[in-house]
């Protein structure tokens, strides 16, 4: 009867043995599981992070150039305006260089 009762325990134990080692195995797949999930999630992020970062950008990069598009008239005219005073100032500038080379030669 002693043997029988330790037979019942050691199997009892055997059992145990067995279903805690299921058990850890069951965890550490669903660790895996879990963490490859966890990483897709990242992953997944990410790519929307840089989609909306990516729209930014070009929600930017249009409003910029529409700034540009709509300043360009005067900006051009501006530029125009300070080309027509260069120009109106050359020949003065010009005959100022002469002048001062045949003044002081070559120095």
């Amino acid at each position: 009867m002693a043997k029988e009762l330790f037979r019942a325990v050691q199997t009892a134990e055997e059992k145990a043995e067995i279903i805690l080692q299921d058990a850890q195995n069951e965890a550490r797949e669903l660790l895996k599981t879990v963490e490859a999930d966890i990483a897709a999630n990242e992953r997944d992020m990410a790519l929307k992070h840089r989609a909306m970062f990516q729209q930014a950008m070009d929600e930017k990069r249009r409003s910029i150039s529409e700034r540009i598009a709509a300043n360009a008239p005067q900006v051009k005219a501006s530029q125009a305006e300070s080309l027509s005073q260069a120009k109106g100032r050359l020949a003065e500038a010009a005959a100022h260089i002469v002048e001062r080379v045949w003044d002081d030669g070559n120095r």
